[in-house]
């Protein structure tokens, strides 16, 4: 089975993400960093870094993305709307929660939107089921 294949995050011209409050860091990625290790140095402005945490990601955020939607298609394309998300807002992600549940809430709230503006019925795994008129199970 394929997975989405998302590409790095473009250089549009913009200025690489920056928090004045985080010092610099070398930017040394490699496999022996931890996530939140990657998501520092990301957020510092290392691209490197960056492009492990997708590659890291971007099958398990697919599967995700496709249980919510139940299209390849467009869960193809939210995977892609949601690293370039955290890549433009890497600077809010605060380090003493976990990457992944940051990442994973951008992608969920992005698939919400997707499927609203397409009136869609996505169906959202989480433990609001049948409580959210977001989340509901397709007939």
């Amino acid at each position: 089975m394929s997975h989405a294949v998302v590409a790095s995050p473009p250089n549009w011209g913009l200025a690489q993400p920056r928090d004045e409050n985080v010092q610099p860091l070398t930017c040394v990625a490699g496999p022996d960093l931890r996530v939140e290790q990657l998501a520092e140095r990301s957020r510092a402005g290392c691209r490197e870094s960056f492009e492990l945490l997708v590659e890291h990601f971007e099958r398990r955020l697919f599967h995700f993305l496709y249980q919510m939607t139940r299209n390849r298609h467009d869960a193809e394309d939210l995977t892609q709307v949601t690293f370039l998300k955290a890549y433009q807002n890497i600077s809010a992600y605060e380090s003493q929660y976990a990457f992944s549940a940051w990442l994973f809430t951008i992608a969920k709230r992005t698939a919400l939107n997707h499927c609203r503006g397409k009136r869609l019925d996505c169906w959202c795994r989480s433990k609001h089921r049948g409580k959210s008129p977001d989340c509901r199970r397709p007939n």
